[in-house]
């Protein structure tokens, strides 16, 4: 899946997450845990928390501690 990322991993998974936000790939499910992305995506942890903090600055998500 690395490949999909293009040569920016940390936009690219933005971009991938972001989209899976929207056409609500999670509205029946919960978003996944950062180890989920990492071996789903094959990217670094420092990546996925990267991208997800960008989502969240975008209002896509939204951060709850010790949730996941």
């Amino acid at each position: 899946m690395r490949g999909d990322l293009g040569r920016n991993l940390t936009f690219g998974l933005q971009e991938v997450l972001g989209r899976a936000i929207i056409v609500g790939d999670y509205a029946d499910r919960p978003f996944p845990t950062e180890a989920e992305i990492v071996k789903q995506h094959g990217v670094s942890r420092s990546v996925t928390r990267e991208a997800v903090k960008m989502l969240g600055a975008k209002g896509l998500l939204s951060a709850r501690p010790k949730q996941g």
